[in-house]
């Protein structure tokens, strides 16, 4: 689904998705990056919309020892394992997730997250609201 220009415009004034600080590079974002991009190809979404929320939900860590969790909640997407199970019992829903077994998995982490926030959009039709509901 393309996005309006107004969208994008929302999604990168969002302070919630705040970016990291001029001249600063967080140490995770190059390991990420690759994933970032083929995910937000493969889910149809901008890959700067993906690199603001693995930011804003894992600051791009993608160490398995040090990745921020909340609960049930795993990787630089931060991406529940509730939400992770419902993807993969509903392969049409989530299109993007089938193949992925391992939350733990910085690239499939990212992928599942794309496919979150794609199967999000489609619902609502406004990237606002998907961003808001993940």
């Amino acid at each position: 689904m393309a996005l309006a220009a107004e969208q994008l415009t929302v999604i990168r004034e969002m302070p919630q998705l705040g970016v990291p600080l001029p001249g600063t590079e967080p140490p995770g974002i190059k390991a990420i990056s690759p994933f970032i991009d083929a995910s937000a190809q493969a889910s149809a979404l901008d890959p700067e919309i993906l690199r603001r929320l693995a930011f804003a939900e894992g600051q791009y860590d993608p160490a398995t020892g040090t990745w921020k969790s909340s609960g049930t909640h795993l990787g630089p997407m931060q991406v529940g394992t509730a939400t992770f199970q419902d993807m993969l019992s509903k392969p049409g829903t989530f299109s993007t997730a089938q193949g992925l077994t391992d939350l733990t998995s910085p690239a499939q982490n990212v992928a599942a997250g794309a496919a979150s926030v794609a199967s999000l959009l489609s619902k609502y039709g406004d990237l606002t609201l998907a961003i808001l509901a993940y």
